[in-house]
């Protein structure tokens, strides 16, 4: 969502780009100045040759999410390891905003560590839009990425042209129309 006037009181979710492997320190950072943030982070194995150590990476490198309002931009903008706010247009000059319902998503995607699997799959193509109707992620809408017999299911994050991927184990998805009415109902069996 971008918002072409950049004066608005209500919080809104925006996008910063921190500095390089800087992440954990703009979030500790924007924390301790009273703001509210979000750094998705998730496990990830790293081997070395000595030990394998499962640690805690940031799911978007070198984002972090912030809610303000217009007259803190200059503050955030100053916060040490950012280097920006994600901005549009011909002269970067128009905040992109997150919704609350991607900021969820988001959240209730990496709460779960569940897998997609679908037996009826001849009408599940890759770039079906479906929703997931059972579940922890139940109501969620997302885009296939690869025809059904996989199940990988991805939600995308408009601001950063990113999509989250996951696969959801035994639970529902149905065909999501253009139209918003559902054109069926596929089911592990």
């Amino acid at each position: 969502m971008e918002r072409k006037s950049q004066q608005w009181n209500e919080p809104q979710w925006v996008a910063l780009y921190t500095k390089p492997r800087a992440e954990k320190k703009v979030d500790a950072n924007l924390k301790k100045q009273g703001f509210e943030s979000y750094l998705p982070l998730h496990r990830q194995l790293h081997k070395w040759s000595d030990r394998n150590k499962w640690v805690e990476v940031p799911l978007f490198s070198s984002y972090v999410f912030v809610r303000i309002v217009s007259k803190q931009i200059d503050l955030i903008r100053k916060t040490d390891g950012v280097a920006t706010i994600v901005a549009f247009g011909p002269t970067r000059d128009t905040i992109g905003f997150i919704s609350d319902e991607e900021i969820t998503n988001i959240r209730r995607l990496l709460a779960t560590e569940t897998e997609v699997f679908v037996t009826r799959t001849e009408q599940l193509k890759k770039g079906s839009r479906v929703r997931v109707i059972e579940g922890p992620l139940k109501g969620m809408e997302g885009i296939l990425l690869k025809d059904c017999s996989e199940g990988n299911f991805s939600v995308k994050v408009d601001t950063l042209s990113a999509y989250i991927v996951c696969q959801i184990e035994k639970d529902l998805l149905e065909i999501v129309t253009d139209d918003g009415k559902d054109k069926g109902i596929w089911h592990k069996q």
